[in-house]
């Protein structure tokens, strides 16, 4: 049985602003590209694949996807991990609100939590993390972990175990632009849709 890919992750996991998913002048598509890179990355590694991204996610509810989807036994999963300072609010019924710098009725709150420092939303960061990290391989998943920019994850925390592998997306994004000018284009998901699988192609070695 050669199992499933399964990926999670932001906007930049969803394919945001490709051709199949681009909605003018800058809204997403009601499905997740087939130009995104775990689409590319799935037919390299031979497996069918689910992407459970979200655009506009936080980690937080990123863990909550993972936390709360039936894996197979033999599905690998890789998740690329978004910004730190995102958030969410979590109901009994799932994600009820995405909690972004961005919106007007969050601006206070991200404001203040700026004032005090960053140690609380790396913190957090890294909770997600690990606990994605713990659980997974608690189920005896493969799991491998990217983020969106390397610099989130230079002084991780004594009680960090999740090797981040070193790809930077937001680098690889430079390639080229979605149709929205924001997201990467796809080329750059053919990037890095070939580093991830030279990543995890190196770690089973």
């Amino acid at each position: 049985m050669t199992g499933r890919l399964i990926t999670f992750g932001c906007s930049y996991t969803y394919g945001h602003g490709l051709p199949d998913c681009h909605v003018p002048p800058n809204q997403p598509g009601d499905n997740p590209s087939k130009f995104a890179w775990p689409y590319i990355l799935g037919k390299k590694l031979k497996k069918p694949t689910i992407n459970l991204s979200k655009c506009g996610a936080s980690n937080r509810e990123i863990l909550y996807y993972i936390q709360n989807f039936s894996f197979s036994r033999s599905d690998i999963v890789v998740i690329l991990w978004t910004y730190p300072i995102r958030d969410c609010i979590i109901d009994e019924n799932g994600i009820a609100a995405q909690a972004l710098p961005l919106d007007n009725f969050m601006k206070p709150w991200y404001l203040q939590r700026l004032k005090l420092g960053e140690f609380d939303y790396y913190h957090q960061m890294w909770t997600c993390m690990n606990y994605a990290k713990l659980f997974l391989d608690y189920l005896n998943l493969k799991n491998y972990h990217f983020t969106i920019n390397l610099k989130y994850i230079r002084n991780p925390p004594k009680f960090n175990i999740v090797h981040i592998e070193d790809v930077d997306f937001l680098q690889i994004r430079e390639i080229d632009l979605a149709l929205d000018k924001v997201h990467p284009g796809k080329n750059a998901h053919k990037v890095a849709a070939k580093k991830f699988k030279e990543k995890i192609y190196a770690y089973n070695k």
